[in-house]
């Protein structure tokens, strides 16, 4: 997966999220079209 890379998060029950990575000082996905962002921990594998 690269930076500004567009996919789909499945949230369960046949939901899905669009969703982009992006790399900076941190690592976090945009998610929506509010552009909410959740970082990621970088000693999880998820």
């Amino acid at each position: 997966m690269h930076c500004g890379e567009l996919f789909e998060l499945h949230l369960g029950d046949s939901r899905k999220q669009s969703c982009s990575m992006e790399i900076g000082r941190e690592c976090f996905i945009i998610v929506g079209r509010n552009e909410i962002k959740f970082f990621l921990n970088q000693n999880e594998i998820y």
